[in-house]
């Protein structure tokens, strides 16, 4: 394997690992990682304040003097005066104050369209990170030429195993029309979290077949039971990065995800068909 394919794998391993601790973080709590310390609750219970905040209070004016007032004299009320930011209803570092309940925003479901491409191109994308991940770390390439799967998997040296990860698109267009019409339980509480369970359970727990991994697999085939948990953590990886980056892409609705996702999906497509032509060649 050339040195610059397995440096662009490593770093697309790094990301990949990136973007599930994020879209972890994103699916359980809700919200990004908050690193603001006006807001961040557990910098306020530390005691850590910002630059701002630190600097005003190091310069503020000595309390006054207090008067003695001459008997028979009257205090007068002073005017109510609204405190500056950094204060203590305001923590400080210029940011306005929130209410203690703020409401919730909530984006609202995409177009048919949209959402067939976001199913699609976060399928390819997981779909091709976990299967790099399984070559390169599960041994795959000795399982599939074992005795036991011989007879069921083609080598990963076959140009249709290399032209895989290309037809995942029209895999993923038929993920995306199964969900369509009950797309609506993503947009509630824990969505993507649920998706990633249902995603888990149905397509490697308990399959329609008897495939490795399942729990049909275990009964009614005799592999061997570590081909059934070897597969384990391709699941694992190829559920969390799918879930997650439709977490994460429903979430912030930016337009450099959609692109950046064009531009991935591109490249696993041209990487596919020249693995395809290669292999091809070869034989």
């Amino acid at each position: 394997m050339p040195t610059w394919l397995i440096v662009f794998l490593f770093a697309l391993g790094a990301v990949a690992l990136f973007v599930v601790g994020m879209s972890l973080t994103l699916m359980i709590k809700g919200h990004n990682i908050d690193s603001e310390i006006s807001t961040n609750k557990n910098m306020q219970r530390l005691g850590i304040k910002c630059a701002v905040h630190e600097t005003r209070e190091a310069t503020a004016a000595p309390a006054a003097p207090t008067r003695i007032r001459p008997r028979g004299v009257r205090a007068t009320a002073r005017p109510a005066t609204s405190k500056r930011p950094g204060t203590r209803n305001s923590p400080g570092c210029e940011r306005a104050e929130t209410p203690a309940n703020p409401p919730i925003m909530t984006r609202q479901p995409e177009s048919p369209k949209t959402f067939v491409w976001r199913i699609c191109s976060a399928h390819v994308i997981a779909y091709f990170t976990a299967g790099i991940f399984a070559l390169l770390f599960l041994d795959y390439k000795t399982h599939f030429s074992s005795e036991s799967l011989a007879l069921l998997m083609r080598p990963v040296s076959s140009p249709w195993v290399a032209l895989g990860p290309g037809l995942q698109i029209f895999r993923g267009v038929l993920i995306a029309l199964a969900l369509l019409p009950v797309r609506g339980f993503l947009y509630g509480k824990n969505g993507f979290l649920k998706l990633a369970w249902l995603v888990l359970g149905l397509s490697f727990i308990s399959t329609i077949g008897p495939t490795p991994g399942s729990f049909d697999g275990y009964i009614y085939t005799i592999l061997p039971v570590q081909y059934h948990l070897g597969g384990i953590p391709e699941a694992v990886l190829y559920t969390a990065l799918f879930a997650g980056i439709l977490a994460f892409w429903h979430k912030s609705g930016k337009r450099y995800v959609t692109t950046l996702s064009i531009v991935l999906v591109a490249v696993i497509v041209l990487f596919s068909v020249m693995g395809f032509l290669g292999a091809a060649q070869v034989e």
